[in-house]
């Protein structure tokens, strides 16, 4: 990915995300270890959040099959509910060759990819 790309992406995803000052109350966080093997990550659980960010760096990515998938996220919710507000970027392997995308979503409503809401 470019790094104009990279600014783009960035600038989408912070207007969804970035509106008010963070704060929790009565919260935990911690690492979230899954019984699959699909995903893992950190929950941070309680009330009142009015913000969430999350950044990480697009790896250069070697197609070494057709199912090579990357999808790191930062989303609200999801954890034991039933809604969830989400946004991230998934790298699959197309033809050979990487495909980047970003998308969000805002379930139960369908995911959207390669836009910006």
């Amino acid at each position: 990915m470019r790094r104009r790309d990279t600014i783009t992406l960035t600038a989408a995803l912070s207007v969804v995300f970035l509106a008010a000052p963070a704060t929790a109350s009565a919260g935990s966080f911690g690492p979230y270890s899954p019984q699959d093997n699909v995903w893992g990550g950190y929950v941070a659980t309680g009330s009142n959040f009015t913000v969430i960010s999350g950044s990480w760096v697009e790896p250069q990515v070697t197609c070494n099959s057709q199912n090579d998938v990357f999808a790191p996220w930062v989303g609200v919710d999801g954890y034991g509910s039933q809604t969830v507000e989400q946004t991230g970027v998934e790298t699959n392997c197309e033809n050979g060759s990487p495909a980047y995308r970003a998308w969000y979503e805002m379930y139960p409503r369908r995911r959207s990819t390669g836009t910006t809401p």
